[in-house]
């Protein structure tokens, strides 16, 4: 068996692992990624949207002054790296009742305000339930992660960056600085765990108050709805493109697996049924387990008493817009020698006093 040596072993290929992944090539570090290809993830299914706002009280979503202006820049890179778009902005309308209404209008002075457009007070939109009022906001969109990962993933392995395979935690010893996975077959200086809600079994990170949640999607036909924005009330539709949406999510936690409920589809059904008024056909039903953490802030760091062993977690189903940032702000951790990760998001938090 060929032996391999390299600086960063990244465990785990979702939207984490592959961002870290370039990140890493454009800072000229070398690394691996090993992934077991036959446990699907989060990431697989994930509806992929970014969201500037908060609805239960209006407000910005956490990270937005810090993570939204750079998301152009970091995808934008590996749009023109592979010469395909893959990151998609697009208004959102947001069906509001009357006090949603009041809180638009007062939410034009504060710090999310500049994401804030279009108010009105008549509800009446083509395909969708009236309601007191709507208002349009900027700043919203979604990735296309499947084909990302797909494309991604064809290319690193092409290069023999990616192995498909499943590290278990027997498999890796300290020695003379290194970390060998099965007996030195890969030799690696770091080791980054990306595994999205796999890392509930990983022991090493068990101190982490991992909540990961179960998330169901739709992708269902609808002539007759418009295209023209992201809908939202208590779920988002997502415009495909040829009378195709998707619609989500649920957020379980009695039952943690990646296979889709009869009562996860019933409900959200019963929802699209309030929310629109055209006829709509369901022909796709995904689910998957999101990583998250109890504070609903990132994971990410050096763990505390191990030797060059760093995780990026915990993004829940935020992954598209705290991915990059986070990946950036590990890689430049090692670069500078410095911390430059907010504490807010270090592993260190939970494993203080």
């Amino acid at each position: 068996m060929t032996k391999e040596k390299t600086e960063v072993l990244i465990v785990g290929y979702g939207l984490a692992g592959s961002l870290l992944a370039h990140r890493l090539e454009e800072a000229g570090m070398d690394f691996r990624v090993v992934s077991d290809s036959t446990q699907p993830g989060a990431s697989e299914v994930a509806g992929g949207l970014i969201n500037p706002l908060m609805f239960r009280k209006l407000r910005a979503a956490r990270g937005v002054a810090q993570v939204w202006p750079l998301l152009n820049e970091a995808y934008g890179r590996l749009e023109a790296l592979y010469r395909l778009q893959f990151l998609h902005w697009k208004d959102s309308v947001k069906l509001l009742n009357e006090q949603e209404l009041l809180e638009w209008e007062r939410g034009r002075s504060k710090d999310f305000g500049v994401f804030l457009g279009e108010l009105k007070a008549d509800g009446k939109l083509p395909g969708l339930r009236s309601a007191a009022g709507w208002g349009r906001y900027s700043g919203s969109g979604y990735l296309d992660v499947a084909p990302w990962l797909e494309v991604s993933g064809a290319r690193l392995r092409s290069k023999n960056w990616l192995i498909d395979a499943k590290v278990e935690p027997q498999d890796l010893s300290r020695k003379n600085n290194n970390w060998l996975w099965k007996g030195g077959h890969l030799k690696a200086r770091k080791i980054v765990f990306c595994e999205g809600a796999a890392v509930r079994s990983n022991p090493w990170l068990q101190g982490v108050p991992w909540t990961p949640n179960k998330g169901e999607l739709l992708e269902f036909v609808a002539p007759g709805l418009a295209e023209d924005f992201i809908w939202r009330d208590e779920l988002f539709v997502l415009p495909l493109g040829e009378n195709r949406f998707r619609a989500g999510a649920t957020y379980k936690r009695e039952t943690l697996d990646a296979v889709p409920s009869v009562t996860g589809r019933q409900w959200l059904e019963e929802r699209l049924r309030t929310m629109l008024t055209v006829g709509f056909e369901v022909v796709e039903h995904r689910a998957g387990v999101r990583p998250a953490v109890r504070d609903r802030m990132p994971v990410v760091g050096a763990l505390p008493g191990q030797e060059e062993v760093y995780v990026l977690n915990g993004m829940g189903s935020k992954g598209v817009f705290w991915a990059p940032y986070c990946a950036d702000l590990l890689v430049r951790s090692w670069n500078k020698g410095e911390i430059c990760i907010p504490k807010s998001m270090q592993v260190q938090r939970f494993f203080r006093g």
